[in-house]
């Protein structure tokens, strides 16, 4: 089985339940890419150098006339930042799961977090997966050390 299909095993629940599409990735090259798109948001699922992040990042073209939102700004936003914003302890499990395994090098490893970070992103993201903004837009705006 290959990373794109462990994700898309964990992740499932963003195309059915969420409307997200699949956006093929097979020309990245460099580590290992899965996205999945649902305009204004895309998340991004990433695995390089013993490690997998996840991202949710605003497309340009709606950032270009939001008021927050803005070009020459950062509107990438990593599952841990939007996790524990909500809850210190919301990498709690998955730390303690991927203690014992050490770094993310064999697909076994991944499949591992990408299970946990599903969970994460169910508990925490629900609310950017339905379209509320209202977050991001709050951690953009502590990002610019303005009162959200």
């Amino acid at each position: 089985m290959s990373f794109a299909a462990e994700v898309a095993k964990r992740f499932d629940f963003l195309v059915r339940d969420h409307g997200f599409a699949w956006i093929d990735r097979s020309e990245f090259k460099v580590g290992e890419l899965a996205t999945y798109r649902k305009d204004p948001i895309e998340l991004s699922i990433g695995w390089y150098k013993g490690e997998v992040d996840l991202s949710f990042s605003i497309a340009l073209d709606f950032a270009a006339s939001h008021r927050v939102f803005r070009p020459y700004l950062s509107r990438t936003f990593g599952l841990h930042e939007i996790a524990t914003r909500q809850d210190p302890a919301a990498y709690a499990e998955l730390a303690a799961r991927m203690r014992p395994l050490g770094f993310v090098t064999t697909l076994d490893i991944a499949a591992v977090y990408l299970e946990e970070a599903a969970k994460i992103v169910k508990r925490f993201a629900a609310p950017i997966l339905g379209g509320d903004l209202g977050l991001l837009e709050k951690i953009t705006l502590a990002r610019q050390g303005k009162a959200a």
